[in-house]
Formats: structure tokens, sequence, C-alpha cells
């Protein structure tokens, strides 16, 4: 998967389900891994690393660490679990960083 596919999918993850503190969770709030079928719910970096470990994931985790808050120092974990981030701001991060990734093929073009 390329980067781009790989925000777009965890974007959709996120939107079916979303938690903190953990890669994943199934639907009675018990950690799993974010590959697993049972997964109804993932962090931010779960839902990046969900499918599969490669460049495109590495990317794609690149692409969503720019946009992040300074405050969060470039640590995806830190911003997903602190107490003033909310569903709204991880699905925002990754829209941004779907633009940087689309305008970057653009431009590769």
């Amino acid at each position: 998967m390329t980067a781009l596919e790989i925000v777009r999918e965890a974007r959709a993850k996120i939107e079916r389900g979303w938690c903190k503190g953990r890669l994943a969770q199934n639907a009675e709030g018990m950690g799993c891994a974010p590959s697993s079928a049972e997964a109804a719910a993932w962090c931010l970096r779960g839902a990046l690393c969900a499918e599969e470990y490669s460049y495109g994931c590495i990317q794609a985790m690149d692409a969503v660490v720019r946009e992040l808050p300074r405050w969060a120092c470039e640590r995806i974990p830190l911003f997903n679990d602190a107490g003033g981030t909310y569903l709204e701001d991880v699905l925002d991060v990754l829209s941004r960083a779907e633009r940087i990734l689309l305008e970057e093929k653009d431009g590769g073009e």
C-alpha cells in the first residue's frame, strides 16, 4: 500500500472506532492487535500500522508527524492519548497528512 492509501485506510478505521491508551481494542474494550479481526477501535498509530509495516507505513507516519501540534514533540501516541485530544483532532491531522501526500504525489508527476 502507498502512504496515501494507508492514511486513507487509517482514517476509515478511526471513523469506525477510536481509542486511547492502546493500539486497538475489541468491541468489549479489551486490547487487541491492530490487525486483528476483533479490532473495533484504533488509536492513531495503531490505525496507521494495522495493515502492514512497510515503507508506505513509515511515509504515512512521517506525514502525520509533520501535522502534529508542536506540544506533541513529534510523538503520535502522546498526541493521541492526551486528555485534550478528541476524535475531531485526530481526523483533522489525518486530513492534513492526506493533503500533504496528495501534494507530494502531484508535485512528483
